[in-house]
């Protein structure tokens, strides 16, 4: 192993990474640049309240573009200046994390630039206007052949981008390339993670972890705000969820020109991964508890809201109902999440797939009391904040080195 992948490797950034970074963000950017020169763009009116508290009405537009397995390699090919599939194959970037044929979406959202500044306090061109997703399917294999070569297959990526509505008729590609390698980065390393692990355990799941993620979606409700955000940690604190920010925090401060390291902590205490380190480092179950409390539902919002229990009902997972005692309402959502877990048990179990330890029943003090199954969280939030600084703090040398990282 080369001196800079063992270091990358060490520091929590996966080399192999790398390679498709470029890529991804060559062919996205290539992508967005076709689509803006497009007939068919979706308009729709937007309304919103200025700096001055006027109400104003604008124009937003959509674009959107999916490209197959096979475009997305006739891209690399071409891109990458390679003669063949072959000569890609025995390429030792690719060698290091064979994905092959992946599907792509790209969209582009353009709105008025002052609705960005309002949604997010950040600078319009910051990787906080990239949404994306990685997914693969469970029910098909991940790990194929063609003649001797391996390769990773079945799966898909998917990037949705807000930009300017200024940049519809002069979009900056090297500005936007830049933009969107952090979040390609975070994405490629949840798929890199789970290359990983299917060829050496041949389980796609990262054990109990894949369980709780998928609790967090499927116990969301937004009649309770607090809890609402309290999934949102639950999430944060996964591990595979650590390392896809630790790259994506690498790849947005490595080409700032960082020398020392102040400027990398200035860089970093920036950024919205510290942000939500900081998220997960400052909750406290007793304050968490003390503001617990219900939304008020309008009618608009009550009827909205009877459908999605009816939706649950139909997908066999427990209703959330609108309770107003904070103390009930929190055994109400703990008792619901119990019975995620053990439905996520049994579904995993029959599936044949999953190899890792299954979820324990939530303990009878903690369903009694809520204080105890926050509290539990709230110990196992604060030692994920300090595993995920060790992490941060150890790729400074990393930014800082170009020896290294070139």
């Amino acid at each position: 192993m080369k001196k800079a992948q063992l270091l990358n490797e060490i520091m929590g950034v996966p080399k192999a990474v790398d390679f498709w970074v470029d890529y991804f963000s060559l062919i996205v950017t290539g992508l967005a640049k076709g689509l803006v020169s497009r007939d068919e763009i979706q308009i729709a009116d937007v309304d919103y309240v200025n700096d001055e508290g006027e109400k104003v009405q604008e124009q937003a537009y959509r674009v959107r573009a999916d490209i197959s397995g096979k475009e997305f390699m006739n891209w690399v090919l071409k891109v990458g200046g390679y003669s063949d599939l072959n000569d890609l194959f025995n390429d030792p970037r690719f060698k290091q994390f064979p994905l092959y044929n992946p599907t792509l979406s790209v969209t582009l959202l353009f709105v008025p630039k002052e609705i960005l500044k309002l949604e997010r306090n950040v600078n319009i061109e910051s990787p906080d206007f990239v949404e994306a997703h990685h997914s693969f399917d469970s029910t098909k294999k991940s790990i194929s052949r063609v003649g001797k070569n391996q390769i990773f297959v079945n799966q898909g990526f998917g990037f949705q981008i807000y930009l300017p509505v200024e940049q519809l008729d002069n979009l900056d590609t090297e500005s936007l390339r830049k933009q969107i390698k952090p979040t390609i980065s975070h994405e490629l390393t949840h798929a890199y993670e789970a290359y990983h692990r299917v060829t050496t355990t041949s389980d796609p799941y990262q054990g109990r972890e894949s369980i709780l993620n998928a609790a967090v979606k499927l116990m969301s409700d937004d009649k309770y705000p607090q809890w609402r955000d309290f999934l949102h940690l639950v999430y944060l604190h996964l591990g595979f969820e650590i390392n896809a920010r630790v790259t994506q925090l690498y790849y947005e401060v490595k080409d700032k020109n960082i020398e020392t390291t102040d400027e990398f902590l200035d860089a970093v205490k920036k950024s919205t991964v510290w942000r939500e380190v900081k998220m997960l480092e400052n909750f406290n179950a007793d304050e968490f508890i003390k503001s617990f409390k219900k939304k008020n539902l309008g009618l608009g919002d009550m009827i909205q809201d009877l459908g999605k229990q009816l939706e649950r009902k139909t997908q066999g997972l427990p209703a959330i109902h609108n309770i107003k005692d904070p103390k009930k309402g929190m055994q109400h959502l703990i008792q619901g999440w119990d019975y995620i877990l053990q439905l996520l048990n049994h579904d995993l179990t029959k599936m044949g797939v999953y190899k890792g330890k299954l979820m324990d029943f939530v303990p009878q003090k903690a369903m009694d009391d809520p204080y105890h199954f926050f509290k539990f969280f709230e110990e196992r939030f604060h030692k994920k904040a300090q595993k995920f600084k060790r992490k941060i703090y150890r790729i400074g040398s990393l930014a800082m080195d170009k020896s290294i990282t070139q």
